[in-house]
């Protein structure tokens, strides 16, 4: 009977943690061991819950009631044919009914959390608590959508609106983003050369639903999957203050040249 208990502890722990959005971005982070024990916290109090709600409905005799008993205990029917049955028989009853009950218990009770929870304060405080410093910068950037400048290893060079991060694992791997310009690093100065330009192609070729004017590739295609590990660099990037830098830039060299001449 214990061994069916602790199944029913971790079952409905389980459960709970599955399908409530904020325990299971936590539990995605832990270890094995962290994330049994929050399994089997969670479960011990739906078992709890249940056995207490057990204790009440047999009480008042209303499950003898569900099936089409006489209205009496439940253990009336479970015993000796004289109809006695012992203290011990009597809670074993009781944390059997209530251990099965745990079950649905645990699964509204989750649904239930993730209904009334805010869910914009419930992200901010994972993002403060649970994600780490790259993770929390995908999810502002896509939230807000603002356009960002990635740089791989290759010094392939992306600027894009990031468009799906797996959060719900310990670490990201993975994220796509949608392009909007794409270059290289020079390798002396580091300097960027933008060699392709998304964005005008799809003003040009793809209508606002995403799909092509004519024949060719609809918007999603040109989504890439960017693996966090080749990244060296990545910060937000805002197209009006790099024409800026540009302009600044092209002006300086302008004026170096011309020093330089009448010299």
């Amino acid at each position: 009977m214990g061994a069916i208990i602790v199944i029913f502890i971790l079952i409905s722990g389980y459960f709970f943690v599955h399908n409530s959005t904020r325990d299971r971005f936590k539990a995605k982070r832990e270890d094995a061991q962290r994330y049994y024990f929050r399994c089997g916290t969670a479960g011990f109090m739906f078992i709890g819950v249940g056995i207490i709600l057990a204790f009440i409905l047999d009480h008042y005799n209303y499950i003898s009631a569900i099936l089409n008993l006489t209205p009496y205990s439940i253990e009336y029917f479970l015993f000796t044919a004289d109809k006695t049955f012992t203290v011990r028989d009597y809670l074993m009853v009781k944390i059997a009914l209530g251990s099965s009950l745990a079950l649905p218990i645990s699964f509204f009770s989750a649904k239930a959390k993730n209904y009334v929870i805010n869910k914009e304060e419930m992200y901010r405080s994972l993002r403060d608590d649970v994600f780490s410093d790259i993770e929390r910068f995908l999810a502002d950037s896509g939230d807000n959508y603002i356009t960002i400048l990635i740089t791989l290893s290759n010094n392939k060079v992306y600027v894009g609106f990031v468009m799906d991060i797996r959060l719900e694992h310990k670490d990201v791997e993975y994220f796509s983003i949608m392009p909007m310009l794409s270059g290289y690093r020079d390798k002396e100065d580091l300097t960027v050369n933008f060699t392709t330009n998304y964005h005008n192609h799809y003003c040009n070729n793809i209508n606002s639903d995403g799909t092509p004017k004519a024949e060719g590739a609809h918007l999603d295609d040109f989504v890439e999957l960017i693996k966090v590990s080749e990244i060296i660099h990545m910060g937000k990037f805002h197209i009006a203050n790099y024409r800026k830098f540009q302009s600044e830039s092209n002006k300086n060299s302008s004026n170096s040249v011309l020093s330089a001449v009448n010299n």
